[in-house]
């Protein structure tokens, strides 16, 4: 058999559930069997014998046809029950289950024997007969199993509900009984009982066995552990116990080092209980871990026995609570075992009753005599506040608040809830953990280890909004990989100006702590109206999933995003993203948002910042590097004066529609000191700038200033381009290089249809290989041109409204460019750096009061002061010290550098001597040599390659550029 197959007495596969079972008996089964029962009552006893090729994958499931346990009864007469003693009896047969059947028990529900593996139970229902001392789930004779779940069953009315019991000959083997669900009125009723188990979890269950005091002791439990072995744990129960027994014992366990027994994390009530039974009891054993209990006996009796050889083990963040008793904790000399962080309520002066050895007499002992002999040194004595006397969660006043060891042990409490809870390094004594969601402010911990506040990121942001901040918050995240999908909207209650929020990778190093999506094609990180804060020191990564979007934000409505920075950030998408797949988006344009992307790395996807926003609203992209874009290197559009590109790297060998585009961004933006370098193979276009349509004003002039861009090997490669109505833009002191295979490019196009006006061009090098200097379709006037160098390798030098052959043909057309010349600019290599040499024509020929202040190296221009500044994005020392040396820096003097270009040896002189950090890195920010070194001194360079690089020593606030020649 194999497949779905149907019990159904009005006409199905099998008029009766025996049918079905005698049918599997005689054919077997050669693949998982589910058989649905239709609703109605099987007045029927079910025996199984063994089924033929059954494995764990070639299960047997009987089960309701409607998912509805109240739906299918399985309801035997006396004269059906051939076995004599259960409704279901599973006689040896592997893998079989049952799924959401009620069982109504005449005798006793379930047995099982012969050694049976993967039996299961899920959402049944066994309903006993209190006066006829029913067993729910049973092991009959003692048998054996493997594998047995007990999983969300109801138990009602019996007398054991479960006992998985075997014996020295016969064990069970990974056991599993959780979320269930046990009440029952009868005498001496049980729960759950275990023995002769290896591998056991009793996790989650509920069990209330109130009973009128029974005129016998009769020590019944809640739940009973006996002759247990391997990897046990008893966790999350809640038992209520009133017959005479304890509520939890565990006895003669064996146990490792290397595992712990956990008792962890339960509620038990003890009513109506004798004098000498406990709320828990304990003996023989080693290694146990007994934590985050609440323990409660309302008669006089012990919440605690500590028995027989108990030794190496703990007690700790426990609440035992006896109102009505004389002694809390009953011991027996437990050796190297640690007592403590309890909280104890007791109605006299004794806390302990001790005994050294079994047949010595318990001695009362205060609690100061009980910390004499080493326990709980750091517990207390109080009431714990419970709700009430039947609920045992804590009141926010209770004194078990932070008396438990921290960091926590326990990761949740009964409930389920973090432990500590949301914004509290506090952690509760007993099972249940406050959320005390206190306002947070300070630093928290992120990650996996014992001293983190939090597991993840969505822990920690959960707690973000629960109890919102007082606060500045900064979340250290410990180095490792979260896969997780992360929201934010609406804003966090308390965030400001100076209650900013940070999520920062613990270790400074952006790699070391690695965000990915789990599955799907949503943003990984999404941020909707959220103010003040700031990710910094990780890497975000869709490297391994589809699409390559990683961060979206949304400013639609209000409130807005304010404050929002992202600081030595990686983002890294996939290589082959599509041309719609954007690193970071942001889709809505509201003037009072702000943000800020500072010295970042973008890698991949179709554009490394897709912005749109609007005039007035502050985005800055500052000390950045995008790298491998496929379109756009920052596409921006609808921004204005406070939009700010400074100090970026651009490179891309894959063709960019734009490595910068902004469009229709108007006011005083400022785009500078950035270095683009898109050269490459294809036949596409390679643009370094495009400003669409930037209509700007007189008083608020957009600056495209001190950038360098060079695009070689390009069918197409064009510097600057310039589109529609762009007006009072200032293109200043730029330094662009291209190279193409025809004559369609140019350093600066202005398209055909360009209106634009009042722009100032000023004070930049154009230079063209296979190329025009200059690309004006129209010929049409857009504002001055002037003190520009403009060289080509053709025969045309430029185009304005047609082909101009030189300078003075390009003056006569367009009556610009004075103080323009037509020279080889003299770059260090037009090819990789455009910095100039010091016999460049463009050396002192700017038009000093439309030139930019300092250059792209952030030296002061003009050098000296006095002089007449360069064109281009590079200013070189018009005058030397004496002896060839460059000042390092001009407003101390303090430093002074020699020969410069060098080629192996650079000699730095000081005024006064010391000790110094230095740094060499090369333009696109890596470091090619670093150290301490005496001043004065003599730095090695030999080992650098050959370039231009900057110089930063620990003491200046500006770097220097050096070039090195072999």
């Amino acid at each position: 058999m194999n497949g779905t197959y149907t019990v159904n007495p009005n006409g199905g596969d099998y008029a009766t559930i025996g049918a079905a079972i005698s049918a599997l008996e005689f054919h077997g089964v050669s693949g998982p069997v589910i058989i649905n029962i239709a609703s109605g009552v099987y007045p029927e006893a079910l025996e199984i014998e063994p089924i033929q090729w059954a494995t764990d994958y070639k299960t047997i499931t009987f089960r309701s046809a409607t998912g509805s346990a109240a739906d299918v009864i399985i309801a035997p007469t006396t004269s059906s029950m051939s076995n004599g003693s259960a409704a279901i009896f599973v006689n040896g047969a592997d893998h079989i289950r049952f799924e959401y059947v009620t069982v109504d028990a005449l005798v006793n529900g379930i047995y099982y024997t012969g050694d049976v593996v993967g039996l299961r139970f899920k959402g049944c229902i066994i309903q006993g007969d209190p006066s006829a001392n029913t067993w729910g789930i049973a092991s009959f004779l003692s048998s054996s199993s493997t594998d047995l779940r007990i999983e969300e069953c109801v138990f009602s009315a019996c007398f054991q509900a479960i006992s998985a019991v075997g014996s020295s000959l016969s064990i069970h083997y990974d056991t599993i009984i959780r979320n269930n669900a046990i009440t029952s009125t009868a005498t001496h009723a049980r729960g759950i009982s275990a023995g002769y188990v290896e591998d056991l979890t009793i996790e989650g269950n509920t069990i209330d066995l109130q009973a009128p005091l029974p005129t016998t002791v009769y020590h019944a439990s809640g739940i009973a552990v006996l002759n247990g072995s391997g990897v046990v744990r008893v966790a999350g129960n809640s038992i209520i116990a009133g017959t005479g027994g304890y509520g939890l014992s565990l006895v003669n366990m064996t146990i490792q080092a290397s595992a712990p027994c956990l008792v962890e994390n339960n509620m038990v009530r003890l009513v109506n209980a004798y004098t000498s039974v406990r709320g828990v009891r304990i003996s023989n054993m080693d290694h146990l871990a007994f934590r985050h209990n609440t323990v409660r006996c309302e008669a006089g009796h012990p919440a605690l026995d500590i028995g027989l050889d108990v030794t190496q083990s703990t007690f700790t963040g426990n609440i035992l609570s006896c109102p009505n008793a004389d002694a809390v904790v009953t011991v027996q000399a437990p050796a190297g075992t640690l007592i403590d962080r309890n909280l104890f309520e007791v109605q006299g002066s004794t806390v302990a009753e001790y005994r050294p050895h079994f047949f010595s007499q318990y001695t009362p002992l205060t609690f100061a005599a009980w910390q004499a002999l080493g326990y709980d040194a750091n517990s207390i004595i109080a009431d714990p506040q419970f709700l009430s006397t039947t609920d045992l969660h804590i009141a926010p006043t209770s004194p078990a608040v932070g008396l438990a060891p921290f960091p926590a042990t326990v990761a949740v409490d009964i409930d389920g809830e973090p432990r500590p809870g949301m914004a509290s390094d506090l952690v509760e004594a007993g099972a249940d953990e406050l959320d005390e969601c206190v306002p947070m402010s300070g630093t928290y911990a992120i990650g996996t280890g014992t001293s983190a506040h939090f597991a993840n990121l969505n822990a920690a942001k959960n707690a973000l909004y629960q109890c919102g901040i007082s606060g500045p918050v900064t979340f250290s995240i410990a180095p490792g990989t979260y896969t997780e999908y992360l929201s934010f909207d609406p804003e966090v209650p308390g965030a400001s100006a100076t209650n900013v929020i940070r999520w920062r990778g613990q270790s400074g190093n952006n790699t070391s702590v690695e965000w990915r999506p789990p599955t799907g094609y949503i943003p990984l990180l999404s941020i909707t109206a959220v103010d003040h804060m700031v990710f910094e020191n990780f890497t975000l990564s869709r490297t391994n999933g589809q699409g390559s979007t990683l961060v979206t934000v949304n400013n639609a409505g209000a409130p807005v995003c304010q404050g929002l920075v992202f600081r030595n950030v990686r983002f890294l998408g996939k290589g082959n993203s599509g041309l719609t797949n954007h690193l970071v988006s942001s889709a809505n344009a509201d003037a009072a948002a702000s943000a800020s992307f500072e010295g970042c790395t973008f890698q991949n996807g179709a554009v490394a910042i897709k912005w749109t926003g609007a005039a007035g609203e502050k985005l800055n992209i500052s000390q950045s590097v995008a790298t491998g874009c496929r379109v756009f290197g920052f596409q921006l559009s609808g921004m204005g004066t406070g939009l700010g590109v400074v100090e970026n790297t651009i490179t891309s060998n894959s063709g960019l529609a734009a490595a910068i585009r902004m469009s229709n961004c108007n006011g005083s933006f400022r785009v500078s000191d950035n270095r683009i370098d898109i050269s490459g193979t294809g036949t596409g276009n390679a643009v370094g700038m495009e400003l669409v349509s930037c209509l700007c004003t007189a008083s608020k002039r957009g600056g495209v200033m001190n950038n360098t861009i060079i695009s070689l090997q390009r069918t197409r490669s064009i510097g600057i381009r310039m589109v529609g109505t762009t007006s009072y833009v200032d293109v200043w002191n730029n330094s662009i290089s291209i190279q193409n295979s025809n004559n369609t490019g140019s350093p600066l196009e202005i398209t055909s249809g360009s209106n634009g006006n009042n722009n100032r061009i000023n004070n930049n090098i154009f230079r063209a290989d296979g190329a025009y200097a200059l690309y004006n379709y129209s010929g049409a006037s857009v504002g001055t041109l002037r003190n520009n160098v403009l060289f080509t390798t053709q025969a045309d030098l430029a185009y304005w409204g047609g082909a101009r052959a030189d300078l003075p043909a390009l003056q006569a057309a367009s009556s610009q460019f004075v103080g323009s010349q037509e020279a080889e600019p003299l770059f260090i290599s037009a090819n990789s750096d455009l910095h100039i040499q010091a016999t460049s024509p463009a050396v002192a020929a700017a038009h000093a009061p439309t030139s930019t202040p300092g250059d792209i190296d952030g030296e002061s221009r003009p050098r000296p002061a006095g002089t007449s500044p360069d064109i281009g994005a590079d200013e070189v020392d018009q005058t030397a010290p004496a002896g060839g040396a460059k000042r390092l820096d001009e407003a101390t003097n303090a430093v002074r550098y020699f020969p410069n270009p060098v080629n192996a040896l650079l000699t730095i002189t000081t005024d006064e001597p010391r000790s110094t950090q230095y740094r060499v890195i090369d333009l696109q920010g890596r470091t090619a040599l670093a150290g301490r070194m005496d001043l004065p001194g003599v730095m090695d360079l030999s080992n650098v390659e050959a370039g231009t690089y900057l110089l930063l020593i620990d003491a200046e606030e500006k770097a220097v550029r050096i070039v090195v020649q072999h």
